[in-house]
């Protein structure tokens, strides 16, 4: 072999080696930055708290003292981590209908206790828990819902093994927890054992998100195209699942239960084209969008509280009736 060829062959073979590990460290970063969004050190219920009571006004302890509240931790059936949850009784009784409510992206499920007094005060028990990587709960990664789902799987089963099978059973997400209760909403399991969904300012696909933060970054449509790319196949190395499959509008199309969408026209976060999208990709028509004009991404239930819990209440009834 001539020495050209040879230099020839070397350089190439530095080159490939060279694009190797930029794909891998791209991916590994993509991933990373994708799948450790939250830390249950940062997500601390002590935490919450505090911002509950500052931004909305909200007494945890008080809420506390007017209920009973039990803790509840049971196994993940996908993952080797324990699953907290509060399981709170509105008159005590735990053979009663029941929502559960998921929270977003940074809180745990101290953030959904506003939420779960609405419910509570209409004669509803809930069950609030925290999901990955948030609050109490260890595990390692967000997934964008699609792992979590399987999480809100555990606790629906755990909610149908303690009320009666006339009782009424729903799930409310809100953000993060929206895109969870979605995922799980087009599962045979979901359409076999609950009554509703509602899903407040939900993520509609990871990849969508994903791909605006990095545009954001980048500001490159090829190079964001690219990271997307080799993101998508590190986590399905590293996680066994794709981006296409964490996402709402390719998941919920196989519910059959009834779907209110809650979403603001201003929110910067989830941008009302979501909701429009979800709501095209649902296939039967027991569906309906409660659009508010001008609230941000966490004050929707905060602005509009009086309408809020009439819709959702009336939704509930005149859909499970």
């Amino acid at each position: 072999m001539s020495l050209k060829r040879k230099i020839f062959i070397t350089v190439i073979l530095i080159i490939i080696a060279g694009f190797t590990a930029t794909t891998f460290f791209i991916g590994l970063a993509v991933f990373d930055g994708s799948t450790k969004m939250t830390n249950p050190g940062g997500t601390s219920h002590a935490s919450i708290e505090s911002w509950l009571e500052a931004n909305w006004d909200f007494n945890v302890d008080e809420f506390r003292s007017s209920y009973t509240i039990e803790k509840v931790e049971i196994n993940s059936t996908s993952g080797d981590h324990v699953i907290p949850a509060d399981h709170i009784l509105a008159d005590g009784n735990k053979n009663n209908d029941t929502v559960i409510l998921v929270h977003g992206l940074g809180g745990n499920r101290v953030a959904v206790y506003p939420q779960a007094r609405m419910f509570l005060e209409n004669g509803y028990n809930v069950l609030a828990y925290d999901q990955r990587s948030s609050g109490e709960n260890m595990a390692e990664y967000n997934t964008f819902g699609y792992l979590e789902s399987n999480d809100l799987r555990d606790y629906v089963d755990y909610v149908k093994g303690i009320i009666d099978t006339e009782l009424k059973l729903g799930v409310w997400g809100n953000s993060f927890g929206g895109l969870t209760a979605g995922i799980y909403a087009g599962s045979d399991h979901a359409n076999q054992n609950l009554d509703f969904v509602i899903l407040e300012s939900a993520i509609s696909n990871k990849k969508d998100m994903i791909s605006q933060e990095l545009e954001q970054q980048f500001g490159s449509p090829t190079l964001r195209d690219y990271m997307l790319f080799v993101g998508d196949l590190f986590t399905r190395f590293r996680l066994g699942y794709s981006y296409d499959e964490a996402d709402v509008t390719n998941q919920i199309k196989d519910t059959e239960l009834p779907v209110m969408l809650i979403y603001s026209r201003a929110d910067q976060v989830t941008p009302y084209y979501m909701a429009e999208d979800i709501y095209d990709s649902i296939q039967h028509d027991n569906k309906e969008i409660f659009t508010v004009e001008e609230s941000s991404h966490e004050s929707v239930y905060w602005d509009n509280l009086i309408e809020y819990e009439t819709r959702v209440i009336n939704f509930i009834n005149e859909k499970t009736d």
